[in-house]
């Protein structure tokens, strides 16, 4: 449990380092609708789940693109897309990884949904995407996994 949770220490605290380095820029009221984009890498560290169960926790560094789309200066919603190469602590599996998170400010605040891509130079391939709840679990120990489909 307690390795689990320095994981996901470490996923939060890159998150928490791309809002704080990678701030997107300053819309003014009234704007209409603005959509830009900003790049920054960051290590991280994220669980792989193959059919609802985990099989390794990934680390290395991540190219992460943010897309945020504004109406009249308020943000309405941010996708951040992920890629790079990240190893298996438990396999040593070397993976390609991408993701893609979604966020909606103001109907589900806390929520982050992510649907990953991770294949493997063994053979695996891992899809799927999961939920969490940055809010009430900062932990992630009650991870929500939508989908987790081994190839």
């Amino acid at each position: 449990m307690k390795t689990k949770t320095f994981f996901m220490l470490c996923l939060l605290s890159g998150m928490g380092l791309t809002q704080l380095f990678a701030q997107p820029p300053v819309v003014p009221d009234g704007t209409k609708s603005v959509s830009f984009k900003f790049e920054i890498t960051v290590p991280i560290w994220t669980p792989l789940y193959c059919n609802g169960v985990l099989v390794d926790n990934l680390g290395g560094t991540l190219k992460l693109h943010h897309i945020w789309h504004y109406i009249d200066g308020v943000d309405i919603w941010c996708i951040v897309k992920a890629e790079g190469v990240l190893t298996g602590q438990h396999t040593g599996e070397v993976f390609i990884y991408k993701e893609i998170t979604q966020r909606h400010f103001h109907y589900d605040n806390c929520f982050l949904t992510f649907h990953y891509n991770a294949k493997g130079d063994q053979g695996n391939h891992l899809t799927g995407s999961m939920t969490y709840d940055f809010c009430n679990d900062p932990n992630m120990e009650n991870l929500v996994i939508n989908k987790a489909v081994c190839n």
